[in-house]
């Protein structure tokens, strides 16, 4: 996610990993990181509200600039989903 909202990667190339929805968010979102560097994740903080659900806020080293990126998984069948994400 942290690449493709870097312009570093297509948003294609992680779309079997999101919802319709997420999925045309983060298109419309486009390249909203601004960085010279390839973005580069630290450790997850994770929080289960509930069964099925994982909500995770990740740092993002961005050169000089870190940035956080939140996303939210939610179980579907076998497969855990990204159904949001922001970014600041």
């Amino acid at each position: 996610m942290a690449e493709v909202l870097a312009g570093r990667r297509a948003p294609a190339t992680v779309a079997e990993h999101l919802t319709a929805r997420a999925h045309a968010e983060l298109v419309r979102a486009g390249s909203m990181i601004d960085t010279r560097r390839a973005p580069v994740a630290g450790r997850a903080h994770l929080h289960r509200p509930r069964e099925g659900v994982v909500e995770a806020c990740v740092l993002v080293h961005c050169g000089e600039r870190t940035r956080v990126l939140a996303v939210r998984l939610e179980r579907h069948g076998a497969q855990w989903l990204c159904t949001d994400f922001e970014t600041a």
